[in-house]
């Protein structure tokens, strides 16, 4: 998926004539001193929730009881610290909820829908500041893109307190340096690892969490605190300054792309061409027959311009599935046994009554292989069987 920078943003308010539906819960809230009678404050057990799609370059608002926002996937995703640190853009984003349980008069597409030409800058601004992860069709954050989604989030979500003493400004608190990848790398080199180049998609998100630790853990040292602080920070420093670094996740690939010169780092996994190679590995493969299929398909990708990256966890996850579907089919197989048993049960104790009776006759020629034969058993057991009634002949004499 490509973003066009700097494209027009398609705006999607709420239709003019729009007003609460009346199924809509209907919120009062509890009385105070101040204020002992409420109900000219009935809100909503609803809310306005502002979309931003990235594909379509569309901000929507939609109006939605409190039930159908916490089960419609069709609201995106909230955006939490994760997002930014691990590189995680949503191809939907909830840039924010407006909530209409405590003032009635924001229940109106008018009210509505003039925050959302509030945030369509900010939104604007998100889009065009994303970057691209190399080879992935997905997209990581700048400090201006995440700048630009917290201030969305805020506007959005303090509408309600506008103006009152429970309104709230955008970030107060500690100082934070935002750091781009890039500039965090250029300052601090020894934290590129060469090995990153050979690495998977899933390995390098776990680099990605590496270089944060290992960022938070210089930050703690008051000399490289200061080294970074100096390059890529503005003013004075203060003592309890946090750092947040973005776009690291595109840097992995970036650098991973740059390092296979002419061919395309792709993951084995996912390759189109790797089916064919899986054929040659069985439950049974050895480690020798496993890596000559490995340098087969690695050849085989070079050929197209492929650098196949994860080839030998490609071919033992491939060695485990196929022992996996053994021990599926056994396991079912075992089940459907013991199924057949459990209905065998009466007709084996019916068999054995009746070679009882045979046996009982002591006729000439009943021998263990005759009964057997009659009974489906094997002589062995027939004989078994004889024993246990001579014995039990014995017994009761």
């Amino acid at each position: 998926m490509a973003l066009a920078a700097n494209a027009a943003l398609v705006l999607r308010p709420l239709p003019a004539q729009w007003t609460p539906p009346s199924t809509w819960e209907r919120y009062i809230p509890a009385p105070t001193p101040a204020r002992p009678d409420t109900r000219d404050r009935k809100g909503y057990e609803a809310a306005a929730v502002y979309v931003l799609d990235l594909a379509g370059r569309e901000l929507s608002v939609m109006a939605l009881d409190s039930d159908t926002i916490s089960a419609d996937t069709q609201t995106g995703e909230h955006l939490f610290t994760d997002h930014f640190s691990k590189g995680l853009v949503p191809p939907r984003i909830r840039l924010g909820t407006c909530l209409l349980r405590y003032e009635p008069d924001l229940a109106s597409a008018e009210v509505l829908n003039a925050l959302l030409a509030e945030a369509e800058p900010l939104a604007r601004q998100l889009l065009d500041n994303l970057i691209p992860v190399p080879g992935t069709g997905q997209f990581d954050w700048t400090p201006a893109a995440m700048d630009a989604a917290q201030r969305a989030g805020h506007l959005i979500e303090r509408r309600p307190y506008r103006g009152t003493k429970h309104d709230f400004p955008y970030r107060s608190g500690r100082q934070v340096l935002e750091v781009n990848a890039s500039d965090l790398f250029r300052v601090w080199p020894e934290l590129v690892q060469e090995e990153w180049a050979e690495r998977t998609g899933k390995q390098l998100a776990y680099a990605v969490e590496n270089v944060h630790t290992e960022a938070y853990r210089a930050w703690q040292e008051p000399q490289l605190r200061k080294r970074l602080w100096d390059i890529l920070g503005d003013g004075d420093l203060d003592k309890d300054a946090a750092l947040t670094v973005v776009g690291v996740r595109a840097w992995m690939h970036g650098f991973r792309q740059q390092k296979a010169g002419d061919l395309v780092p792709v993951d084995a996994e996912v390759w189109d061409g790797i089916a064919v190679h899986a054929l040659h590995i069985r439950d049974d493969s050895t480690v020798a027959e496993r890596q000559r299929v490995e340098r087969r398909a690695v050849d085989a990708a070079a050929a197209v311009g492929v650098k196949l990256l994860g080839v030998t966890e490609w071919s033992t996850d491939q060695l485990r599935q196929r022992r996996a579907e053994i021990r599926a089919e056994l396991e079912e197989l075992g089940a459907r046994i013991g199924e057949l048993e459990k209905d065998l049960k009466p007709a084996k104790a019916l068999r054995r009554a009746k070679v009882s009776r045979v046996l009982a006759w002591q006729e000439y020629g009943d021998t263990d292989s005759a009964v057997g034969r009659l009974a489906g058993l094997s002589h062995t057991a027939v004989g078994a069987l004889r024993e246990v009634l001579e014995k039990d002949d014995e017994e009761s004499e």
